[in-house]
């Protein structure tokens, strides 16, 4: 076979961006679905669950699975459909992105959570031992993996290559922000409000890294600093209590009500501005991409 013909119909068409999303997504949602399922049905749905192990540990497995599982096929997968050495999982950036990533999102949280106490109250009921913090790690590790893989590595990636940067982060984070519509506690604006903050701030630290490790690091601190650490309510979810054990009271738009301090308005502003210094540090690096593959000069 000659390997200077051109790519058959049928290649171009499984390699056509549409279809390398629709495809990702599929194996990836199938692939999540199916490690949470297996755990479900192991835990409570056999005769073995009477010997399987007992406590949050256990309930880490499926998430520990996810974050060992899904990276490298992302990498196997679109290294087989676009023909090109996959960086997005870098291991050389891997431990410094996921550092920076994780401080970002625990600051930002701190922040919100700060601001409720200086404008409304935020009252310390416990302090838990760290053992509380169990179910928000299960929770936000496989979060920040399998919707980082699918909305930045996937959606966000391969719109950017064709409509750029800027209107790629506006679709990407309104799907994002849709997908959050099925939680408990959602409302419209709760929604959009998530579609704004995380969207865009998650969708900026892909652009300026090039890499997934930094915005997997920024949504899992994000999800484990606000119900792991400050037992608040995370896009709608009540967990189990977290190290401490704070009430917050004030008005809808400081505190996000019963779907947690993504919902309040100091949470977009501080995200906003997070999200603007990275898409500026990423301009200045060139890695806005304007229209289809055009960078600015």
């Amino acid at each position: 076979m000659d390997k200077n013909a051109p790519p058959s119909r049928l290649a171009r068409f499984f390699r056509s961006g549409t279809m390398r999303a629709v495809i990702g997504f599929a194996i990836f949602m199938a692939i999540y679905s199916a490690i949470q399922l297996g755990h479900l049905l192991w835990k409570y749905g056999s005769d073995f669950a009477a010997n399987a192990p007992e406590g949050e540990i256990f309930d880490l497995l499926p998430a520990v699975i996810a974050a060992l599982l899904l990276p490298p096929l992302y990498v196997l997968l679109y290294r087989r459909l676009e023909k090109r050495p996959v960086h997005e999982f870098a291991l050389n950036t891997m431990l410094p992105h996921l550092a920076l990533g994780l401080l970002i999102g625990l600051t930002l949280q701190t922040l919100s959570i700060l601001t409720v106490a200086l404008l409304g109250t935020a009252t310390l009921t416990a302090v838990n031992p760290l053992s509380f913090m169990r179910p928000a790690l299960a929770m936000a590790l496989g979060a920040a993996v399998f919707e980082e893989i699918v909305f930045r590595g996937i959606v966000f990636r391969i719109l950017q290559e064709k409509t750029g940067s800027y209107a790629a982060l506006l679709i990407s984070g309104l799907l994002f922000g849709a997908m959050h519509l099925g939680n408990p506690n959602a409302t419209l604006s709760s929604a959009l409000m998530i579609a704004i903050e995380a969207g865009i701030l998650l969708g900026a630290a892909y652009i300026y890294s090039g890499t997934l490790w930094l915005p997997i690091g920024l949504h899992f601190g994000w999800n484990f600093t606000q119900s792991g650490i400050f037992s608040a309510n995370t896009s709608g979810m009540e967990l189990p209590p977290g190290l401490l054990q704070i009430s917050l009271e004030g008005p809808d738009w400081l505190t996000g009500g019963a779907f947690g301090p993504e919902a309040a308005i100091q949470t977009v502003l501080f995200c906003l501005v997070a999200a603007a210094l990275m898409l500026a540090a990423a301009r200045r690096k060139g890695a806005i991409v304007l229209f289809r593959g055009k960078r600015p000069a």
